[in-house]
């Protein structure tokens, strides 16, 4: 049929993803996409009817994303608790909340959401003589912030009170 169809490419190989569109007050559309970290240069156009159009009027912008929360500690609280605190950095809508016990989070790797703005969070999950790795990342509408750094902390048993004599 006929009609127009966008037509975006990084020439790094790689496929954008569309991340918005808006019209501006003059009625121009503009059209904001995600790439990868190392994209510096894009081909934009239409294609209609067979013709490839090209777009004059278009640049590649470096936006900051948002920021990751820093800090992240983590505490034993109790035999199955852990209790891990943070500071909050950017302005998330959420957290997502990573645990797993190793330190490369490929092994019984648990993801939570947490509400924006929380400054820490106790995970009642843990196992008691096992070690466990957290990391947290900020979340929007638009983007995902990078991960916090890794703290990690073993949960033990509390010692028993020795026997009377």
């Amino acid at each position: 049929g006929k009609g127009a169809y966008l037509y975006v490419t990084n020439f790094d190989g790689s496929n954008p993803r569309l991340k918005s569109a808006l019209y501006t007050a003059d009625g121009q559309q503009t059209l904001m996409f995600t790439t990868g970290s190392n994209v510096t240069s894009m081909a934009i156009g239409f294609f209609s009817v067979g013709m490839y159009l090209s777009v004059d009027n278009f640049a590649i912008v470096e936006t900051a994303g948002i920021a990751p929360p820093s800090g992240l500690a983590a505490t034993a609280g109790s035999p199955t608790s852990a209790t891990l605190t943070w500071v909050d950095a950017s302005n998330e809508t959420s957290f997502v909340l990573e645990r797993a016990t190793d330190a490369a989070f490929t092994q019984n790797l648990w993801t939570t959401s947490l509400w924006a703005n929380k400054v820490s969070y106790t995970d009642t999950g843990p196992t008691s003589g096992s070690t466990y790795y957290y990391r947290l990342k900020a979340v929007n509408a638009t983007d995902n912030s990078p991960f916090s750094n890794t703290a990690s902390v073993t949960v033990s048993e509390v010692p028993s009170a020795p026997a009377a004599p």
